[in-house]
């Protein structure tokens, strides 16, 4: 297993990445942290916009938006967006076999990533033995005033957009 590196070759472009964060949403908002797989190969970006499901968290979003009006027929399948994130640090090749070298590299990011890794859904199987992921700091949570929504029905993987393209309720490329 590789050294634990950080990324902060962040372009000064307004590049948006958009990951679909599933069970992982209520942990995103609550601890400004996300991770996923290395293999995963993201471009590097200065924003995270975590993608929901409009059909597995309908809920939560009703009650970050109550005056907004959801509409079944329009909004099913869709995906949803509601925060911008500032990413402050991107962390590589960390694994359950590597996660205490974090604490010697940066204090902060050790304890968000302790707390992650335990209060992640088992089911999920995160981090698993030998498993490199990648993890975001992320900083400066921007609410949206009402939710955006995405062209297409949620999938998996990232998509990428810039900031002007979230200046409206739909999302193009999303």
């Amino acid at each position: 297993m590789e050294n634990i590196k950080m990324t902060n070759d962040f372009v000064d472009t307004p590049h948006i990445i958009s990951k679909a964060v599933g069970k992982s949403f209520e942990l995103v908002s609550r601890l400004h942290i996300y991770s996923c797989p290395e293999r995963h190969n993201d471009k590097n970006c200065r924003f995270f916009m975590p993608r929901m499901s409009y059909n597995t968290q309908k809920e939560f979003l009703e009650q970050m938006f109550p005056s907004f009006k959801f509409n079944d027929g329009i909004h099913h399948g869709k995906a949803v967006f509601y925060a911008l994130y500032d990413i402050e640090k991107i962390y590589g090749n960390i694994s359950k076999d590597n996660i205490e070298t974090l604490k010697n590299i940066d204090m902060r990011a050790y304890l968000l990533l302790r707390e992650w890794v335990e209060a992640y859904p088992n089911e999920e199987k995160a981090f698993q033995e030998g498993s490199p992921y990648r993890v975001y700091i992320l900083s400066s949570e921007r609410m949206f005033i009402s939710p955006k929504f995405g062209q297409e029905k949620n999938n998996q993987g990232a998509r990428y957009c810039n900031l002007e393209d979230i200046r409206s309720e739909t999302i193009n490329g999303i």
